[in-house]
């Protein structure tokens, strides 16, 4: 397991690519840039990897666009995992996968992004993250030396 998971997804609104500067838009590719309807379409599919490869305690962190750092830090916030029952009597437990969401500014005090911690859940004993999604990307993934 990684010690911390950083990430600079694709995270600009589709809608607001054409406002940006012409010295972003025009160099850049689109697929760096656009980050679905609302900007986070890789980072929904990032959160249950992030959680899957981070050890309890390791750091989450991730650039957002500064209209969606709100809904991020309710998504990441509702990240949980189920652990399945030896019998179908008794009921799963479902537990949160990340704690400690803060949402960061940067150097001209915009929200820029957000990080988490990774808590123990119920995923640390053999079960599966469930966000929904079935496809995933990776971003940059760090391993702190010991």
């Amino acid at each position: 397991s990684f010690d911390v998971v950083v990430s600079n997804p694709p995270y600009i609104p589709s809608g607001e690519l054409e406002l940006l500067p012409h010295e972003v838009f025009d160099y850049e590719p689109s697929l760096a840039l656009d980050g679905g309807a609302d900007g986070l379409d890789v980072y929904r599919r990032l959160i249950g990897q992030a959680a899957t490869l981070l050890r309890p305690g390791g750091l989450f962190a991730c650039e957002l666009h500064e209209t969606n750092l709100d809904q991020a830090a309710l998504i990441i916030g509702q990240a949980s995992c189920v652990k399945r029952p030896a019998s179908q009597s008794q009921m799963p437990h479902r537990s949160q996968c990340f704690e400690q969401v803060t949402i960061h500014e940067d150097l001209a005090g915009r929200p820029r992004f957000i990080t988490a911690v990774r808590s123990v859940c119920a995923c640390d004993v053999g079960v599966g993250i469930f966000t929904g999604e079935t496809s995933y990307e990776h971003d940059i993934l760090v391993r702190a030396k010991r």
